[in-house]
């Protein structure tokens, strides 16, 4: 080991594989006029550990890649190069393997070392030290936020020697770290539980970074990052996550935190502050739920983890923006715009499935005034599974056919977007933007008399808006009781199996025609069909879960859940009681008001929807099976 290593730092060590035979890698001989020894290089590295934004603190994670550069000392990057933009990589342990092995030059030459991370194919072209830097905008996997992490170490005038040379990365990006503060009553422990999701707005991504001249450039390329880590409580407080920055001027009117807590969203802005290479950030947000899309931050710079100066933030214009990035959809599949406490649009991540386009969208619809969608004027925001296609068109449904047409836009991807004085959504900020909030669209179900309130998520499918889950009530819409049954005797009632949250009802308590939600409605057997004729008859879209095949030795279909359903396998109830469970689930469907002749099934051998009778043919009466609502338009 060479005598300056850092006290007490974690290294790495570098090796490169030894040749046994009296042949070498001869470099190319067109980059630099120097005679290649037979003495290999080896490395130490070790990172910085003043304002360490490694994910491993100041070690390399499996899987980096680091480029080396090594030039004649004294020698520049953009000058001739011994050793050009050479590949190490960690595949484990304390080992990064260089793609080849490289040696020292013969006699007395010293070398000058540039080394950076994340590596870059492409390198820097001949008589050229700049390098382009970018940040990833999807930080949330550690991967990703390593490859983040831009890091430099220089060593200058190292003789050949068969002690290993030791490298110093320091960072040259800043880190963001966010801290939730639960004021007005909220509970750590709750913040905790509804695991808030956060997308940072405004942030440029991307610079370029002079490896001769140790500078930055500016910052450009605007991307919504979202945050890397897990939350935990500490010292009362929800902390956890944190993202990596290029350096650049931060403020109210054009950066934010946008935070998605329990299906509402809210803005905090960001104050004035310039950030700066090596260091990192402390943001600290006062966390209260209300009525308000706005939360008021603070804060805190960090050097070396010691706290300096921090700064109270302000509201701004930045809450005006509709951010798609900060969208989960882990509560629902609809987020619900309101303006003054009406709702005026809904962003709906559906499955579009036609001829030309078949994919994930995430499309807005304007609402009339009986909060009904208009399905001829939906714009489309995103659509990630088709990256070459122009978004921002419009999205028309024919709701004879359960079809749709699109006509192209001119975006390539649309996350922010605002809403001008006549509730239309626009991508550009208009004269007159309105405030509005925005919150997961649930359905809620406040029966009279029920122990619990029963609140269910929601999806889009085709011209439908569908509950995700089977219906959990234990009373008629009106308040009244609904028997509960262990056996079927052609009455009206429900079954649920022992602690169990599954819930059967039986053909006569569909009749009554009380069992749906309110504004809620069960499908009829001709808009089942539609749902099949839309889903080409494909059942492993409406999958979820684990599913097994009812017959012996069958093939059990693939389950995917694309179009968002959420068909868990629960069985039916029949006169022998629970039947098929993680087999097939069974629906009921109405004819006019009375119950379809047959009603629609999916099975784990099934690729389609089957539809057979509700009737227990025996027992001339009905079967207990699942019910799943639509929006009664």
């Amino acid at each position: 080991m060479r005598s300056n290593l850092l006290h007490g730092s974690a290294a790495l060590l570098i090796s490169s594989l030894l040749l046994t035979t009296s042949c070498v890698n001869r470099l190319e001989s067109e980059e630099v006029n120097v005679v290649e020894g037979d003495v290999p290089i080896t490395f130490i590295s070790q990172v910085n550990k003043l304002a360490v934004t490694r994910v491993a603190d100041q070690a390399f994670d499996e899987g980096d890649k680091i480029g080396l550069f090594g030039m004649i000392s004294p020698g520049a990057v953009d000058g001739k190069r011994y050793i050009n933009n050479v590949k190490l990589e960690c595949t484990g342990g304390s080992m990064l393997v260089p793609e080849k092995t490289v040696y020292y030059p013969e006699g007395n030459e010293a070398l000058d070392f540039v080394a950076y991370h994340p590596y870059q194919s492409k390198g820097i072209t001949n008589n050229k030290s700049v390098l382009t830097v970018s940040v990833k905008a999807d930080q949330s996997k550690q991967s990703a936020y390593s490859a983040s992490d831009f890091l430099v170490a220089k060593e200058s005038g190292v003789e050949s020697s068969n002690e290993a040379v030791n490298l110093t990365f320091k960072h040259k990006l800043s880190k963001l770290k966010i801290v939730l503060v639960p004021v007005g009553g909220e509970k750590v422990t709750d913040m905790l539980k509804a695991n808030p999701h956060i997308v940072a707005t405004g942030f440029k991504t991307q610079c370029t970074y002079d490896l001769k001249n140790d500078l930055l450039g500016a910052a450009e390329k605007e991307t919504n990052i979202t945050p890397y880590g897990t939350w935990k409580v500490d010292a009362d407080n929800l902390v956890g996550k944190e993202f990596i920055i290029v350096p650049q001027s931060v403020d109210a009117k054009t950066h934010s935190i946008i935070i998605e807590w329990n299906g509402r969203i809210y803005t905090s802005p960001m104050p004035t502050l310039t950030t700066e290479g090596g260091y990192q950030y402390e943001i600290k947000i006062e966390a209260r739920q209300s009525d308000s899309d706005i939360l008021p931050g603070i804060v805190g710079k960090v050097e070396g983890w010691a706290l300096g100066e921090s700064k109270d933030t302000t509201s701004s214009d930045s809450a005006l923006a509709i951010h798609v990035s900060a969208f989960s959809f882990a509560d629902s599949d609809i987020y619900r715009i309101y303006r003054d406490g009406m709702p005026i649009i809904d962003v709906c991540k559906e499955y579009l499935i036609s001829q030309k386009m078949t994919g994930t969208a995430i499309v807005a619809y304007p609402l009339n005034e009986y909060e009904q969608p208009d399905l001829n004027n939906g714009l489309l925001l995103q659509m990630p599974d088709f990256q070459d296609m122009m978004v921002g068109g419009k999205i028309s449904w024919n709701t004879k056919s359960n079809s749709f047409s699109y006509t192209e836009g001119t975006s390539e991807e649309i996350d922010k977007f605002y809403v001008d004085e006549n509730n239309n959504v626009t991508v550009k900020l208009p004269d007159n933007p309105i405030k509005v909030n925005v919150v997961s669209y649930l359905l809620t179900d406040n029966r009279k008399g029920e122990v619990k309130v029963q609140i269910y998520p929601i999806v889009k499918i085709g011209i439908h808006y569908w509950m995700k889950e089977s219906l959990r009530a234990t009373r008629y819409r009106d308040g009244m009781n609904l028997a509960r049954k262990t056996v079927l005797d052609g009455k009206a009632g429900y079954i649920q199996p022992t602690d169990k949250e599954i819930y059967f009802y039986t053909g006569e308590a569909v009749t009554t025609g009380e069992l749906a939600p309110d504004k809620w409605k069960i499908p009829s057997a001709d808009e089942w069909k539609l749902f099949q004729t839309y889903i080409n008859d494909n059942a492993s879209w409406m999958k979820a879960g684990v599913w097994e095949s009812p017959t012996a030795g069958a093939e059990v279909k693939p389950v995917n859940n694309l179009t968002g359903f959420s068909a868990i396998s629960d069985g039916h109830w029949t006169g022998d009681g629970w039947k098929n469970a993680q087999k097939m689930v069974g629906y009921w469907a109405m004819d006019g008001k009375q119950l379809a002749d047959k009603i629609p099934y999916l099975a784990g051998d099934e690729s389609g929807i089957v539809f057979t009778s509700g009737l227990l043919q025996k027992l001339g009466y009905y079967k207990g099976v699942s019910i799943r609502c639509i929006k009664d338009n």
